[in-house]
Formats: C-alpha cells, sequence, structure tokens
C-alpha cells in the first residue's frame, strides 16, 4: 500500500510503496500522458513535470534512492500456524519531493485529467485516472495533517482541480515559491503552505511582475521564455 509522509523538517514529502503499489502509479501517469497526446492537450510545462515525476517513480523502484523496510503483521504466535517461514518485514522503495513541487505536479495531474475526461467516459470509468486520484488522496490528507485549515473544502476544492488558463504558467515560478518555501523557519512552513496553492491558481501581482521580468530577459537574450535559467539559492 502506498504511504505519505511529511519529513521531519516539513520540507519535503516521503512517498513509499512496494514494488506493485509504485509501478501501478507510474503506468496510471504515463496513460493518462498518452490519452492526453492523442487529444491533442498536452502542455510543455505541465508535460515536463508530469515526466519529471515519472522518472523519480522509476528511480525509486530500481531502488536508485531509498529502501526501507515495514513491518508486516506477522507476529511469532501467527507464524507457529503456518509450516512454510514467512518474513516479519516487507521491502519498500520511497523517494522524497519538495512540498511546493509536489502540488504543482498534483495541479499538473488535474490539469491532464480535466482535459481529457469527457462526456462520454467518465473519470470513475477509467481505472487508471481513479489510481491518480487515490494517490492524490493521500498527499492531501497529509498536506492538511500539520495545518490548522480555515476552510477545508475550499482547499480541497483547489487541490484537486486546475488553475484556469493554466497553458500559459511560467515554469520558473515554481522554483521561486520553491526557494522561498525552503528559507522560512520550520514553524512557519506549513502555515505558509496553502497559500502556495492558492499562488498556483491565483495570477497575484507577485506573478505578473515575476512572468515581466522573464519576458524582458527572455527578449534581451534572444531566448525562449522556458530557456531562462531562474537564478535562487
Amino acid at each position: 500500500m502506498l504511504a505519505v509522509l511529511n519529513t521531519e523538517q516539513l520540507e519535503n514529502i516521503r512517498i513509499s510503496g512496494d514494488y506493485w503499489d509504485l509501478k501501478e502509479l507510474q503506468k496510471a501517469i504515463e496513460q493518462l500522458l498518452h490519452t492526453s497526446i492523442e487529444n491533442n492537450c498536452t502542455n510543455h510545462v505541465q508535460k515536463n513535470y508530469v515526466l519529471r515525476f515519472c522518472r523519480e517513480l522509476e528511480q525509486a523502484i530500481e531502488g536508485e534512492v531509498a529502501i526501507e523496510t515495514t513491518y508486516n503483521g506477522i507476529y511469532d504466535e501467527l507464524q507457529e500456524e503456518f509450516v512454510i517461514p514467512f518474513p516479519q518485514e516487507n521491502i519498500y522503495f520511497s523517494f522524497e519531493k519538495c512540498w511546493p513541487k509536489m502540488l504543482f505536479t498534483v495541479l499538473c495531474l488535474n490539469h491532464f485529467i480535466e482535459e481529457t475526461t469527457t462526456h462520454k467516459e467518465q473519470p470513475f470509468t477509467q481505472t487508471h485516472i481513479m489510481v491518480i486520484r487515490k494517490f492524490e488522496s493521500l498527499v492531501f490528507e497529509c498536506f492538511t495533517s500539520k495545518i490548522t485549515l480555515i476552510n477545508k473544502s475550499q482547499i480541497a476544492t483547489l487541490f484537486f482541480s486546475a488553475p484556469h488558463d493554466f497553458r500559459q504558467f511560467i515554469a520558473q515560478y515554481v522554483d521561486l515559491i520553491t526557494a522561498k518555501y525552503l528559507a522560512l523557519p520550520q514553524e512557519t512552513k506549513m502555515i505558509y503552505l496553502p497559500h502556495i496553492l492558492k499562488k498556483f491558481h491565483i495570477r497575484d501581482f507577485e506573478y505578473t511582475c515575476f512572468k515581466n521580468m522573464l519576458n524582458r530577459t527572455a527578449k534581451e537574450s534572444n531566448l525562449p521564455i522556458h530557456r531562462i535559467v531562474l537564478q535562487a539559492d
């Protein structure tokens, strides 16, 4: 079973599961991207973030990140009832992802789900979408476990939907928000996290100014805007 937990410093989210858990999620996301390509609704920024997450899943599955064991419930008295000895621990693979980038990845998944869903084929009939939504629910529970929410239903609406006019989103803005989040004191991080989710949905003054700055830099450098690298510690 997939498990999603906060790290001690609240900077990252740790995703863990056995081989088949992570493989099922990876295949579901790849199926979602394949469907979106067929419907010509891909987007450069969102697609790259989802592909990056798939690569992180693949690295975890291959044991390149972290391998841990977890108790599986086979205690000594229960073991005596079986002739064949069973291991008392299962092998889990895990990896971590910074919270702001995890939130943005979830919104990217929502974007492709909304783009590929039609009235003829509802989401609950598409098993790969059900797998992704189950994973998102685990992330949401982890997201809300450490913060005090004024309106949990409002946050849930933002969490499980894609921002309007998401196609033209500036990818470097996620890096800027991530840098700011990591610089916050630990006790402030989870307080600020719901505001990050809102920032990804609303094109506020900070986003507009940042986008205008990137456009000027791209024009002066004679480069496409997605080639501009943000210099941040």
